[in-house]
Order: structure tokens, then sequence, then C-alpha cells
């Protein structure tokens, strides 16, 4: 019954020779899609371009917490917003920067690689595991069990911590997502991983 419903298949495609022509002409359309869409994607990075920037957890200067940026950062965007970008970092949580304070990123070869050094690597996962366990403490030591707001005060930190230290070790923040090698060193499951 099988070879016999794939002969069907295989024979009503083989009369019908407008879909073989509206394969070849749909093909060069979707190389061209994929082309637009890597263009797209190329822009999905921001640079700062001030030599002090603030990332708030909302988009307002004088109502939420701040992280220091610094020229030169590099971070992906979620989305656009008025005057604001919100970012990804490194908990998954909304970060927002000034607009004013960025400039769009066109070519992703304009941002340094993430170290292939396996000591360095390994230095960045420690990192991971020392910022985690200082913004734990902190934060329960803050909040104690009010559990709502020592969660969202823990992630603040880390984030802060965290890019503190890619800023030391000289890797650009955008780099998140490849935390996830850290995982398996024990990295707690609050890290975004994408």
């Amino acid at each position: 019954m099988f070879k016999r419903d794939i002969y069907l298949l295989f024979k009503s495609d083989i009369a019908d020779m407008d879909i073989f022509k509206k394969a070849t002409t749909a093909v060069p359309a979707l190389l061209l899609l994929l082309f637009c869409t890597s263009i797209v994607h190329a822009q999905d990075k921001i640079r700062v371009i001030e030599r002090k920037a603030m990332i708030y957890t909302k988009p307002k200067v004088d109502t939420s917490k701040a992280i220091n940026a610094e020229k030169g950062d590099i971070f992906e965007i979620a989305t656009e917003e008025n005057e604001w970008i919100k970012i990804h970092l490194f908990t998954g949580a909304d970060r927002y920067i000034e607009r004013s304070l960025v400039e769009k990123l066109y070519v992703n070869g304009e941002i340094p690689p993430y170290p292939s050094d396996p000591s360095k690597r390994n230095k960045v996962c420690n990192q991971v595991t020392k910022a985690q366990s200082k913004a734990s403490r902190k934060a329960y030591s803050k909040y104690g069990d009010e559990s709502e707001q020592q969660a969202a005060y823990e992630k603040f930190l880390l984030d802060k911590y965290l890019l503190k230290d890619f800023q030391d070790l000289g890797i650009p923040p955008a780099h998140y997502s490849k935390l996830v090698e850290c995982v398996n060193n024990g990295m707690p499951r609050m890290i975004k991983v994408n």
C-alpha cells in the first residue's frame, strides 16, 4: 500500500510539470529571502558609543536600578521602543539602554569573537559561579524570605556582576549565550541560554 501511494504521488508530480516550474522559481526566491533575513539579523546588535552609559531595569532613568555600561560594550537587541532599546543580558530579564548612547552594528564581523583559549573560558565559568554566589547572598541579606523581590534583585545583581566580569575579561556581552558551556560546571539555571 505504501509503495503504491509513493508511486501515485510521483506520477502526479511528474505529470504536472507546472509544479517543477514553480519549484525552480521558488528556490531563488527562497534564497533571496534567506539572504535578506541574514542582513536583518546582522542589525540585531548595538555598541555603546559614550564613555559611560547606564542600563536600566525599566525604560525610565529616574525610577529604576542601573548597571554601568562602558564605551565599546556590545549587546544583543531584544526590541526597540522609541528612545529606548531593550537588550539581552545574562539572566534574560528585560534591561534598557537609551538609544542616544548606542549605535547599531550592521556587520557581525565587527564583534570580537568569544575566547577560544580553554583557560580563559574556564575563567569565565569560574567568574559566573562567583557572581551567582555573591548575588544570591546579597539578595537574601537584603530581602530575606520575600522571594519575588529577592529573585528580581538577584537577577539584577547577577547581570551587574557578569557585565563587569565580561568587561574586565574583554569579552563583548553580546556573547552571553556562550555561557551555556558553563552549565556542565554547575552554573545556575537562572542564566539565559539561547
